[in-house]
């Protein structure tokens, strides 16, 4: 076990040993950014079913090239998700990289909104699906909420995530 209240000679802190050696032994006692050990399989899979949903995304618009505004939010979010996984498995490699930890959680933050914002701008076709006398606004009316809120929960995830240049 280590002594983790005296870093090794020539080090500042035990973050930036363990930074430059996650594998020594000494390291095992010490607390990375994540309060627990990523699981490697868990995260792989989330990242491979986030790549087959952009291929499916892609494809679809290319067949199709209808829903510009849907495509373009569930791509980018889809982006997103994809890299906060990949910084997710970043981490997994060594724990104490501050890079994948930031790039998972700035990522893994803003993805949310730009799916949520994709789902909101189909509200109107759903509607019209279930029947415009079911609900109590007309189906035109929900894009016309919608959009120009989008950008501005966006924002708020930005500044909420702390990635705001």
């Amino acid at each position: 076990m280590a002594n983790i209240t005296n870093p090794p000679a020539g080090y500042r802190s035990w973050g930036s040993f363990c930074y430059l050696n996650p594998s020594d032994p000494a390291c095992e006692d010490i607390p990375g950014f994540y309060g627990y050990d990523i699981s490697l399989g868990a995260n792989a899979a989330l990242l491979a079913l986030f790549v087959i949903s952009l291929i499916g995304f892609i494809g679809t618009f290319a067949a199709t090239r209808r829903g510009k505004s849907f495509t373009f939010a569930f791509i980018a979010g889809v982006i997103l998700e994809i890299l906060g996984y990949a910084g997710r498995l970043m981490s997994y490699k060594n724990r104490f990289d501050e890079n994948g930890f930031l790039m998972q959680i700035c990522c893994l933050t803003i993805a949310p909104a730009f799916l949520a914002g994709g789902i909101y701008l189909c509200l109107r076709r759903i509607v019209y699906a279930f029947g415009p006398e079911n609900s109590r606004i007309k189906p035109e009316t929900y894009t016309r909420l919608v959009s120009p809120s989008f950008p501005g929960s966006a924002l708020s995830h930005l500044l909420y995530s702390d990635t705001w240049p």
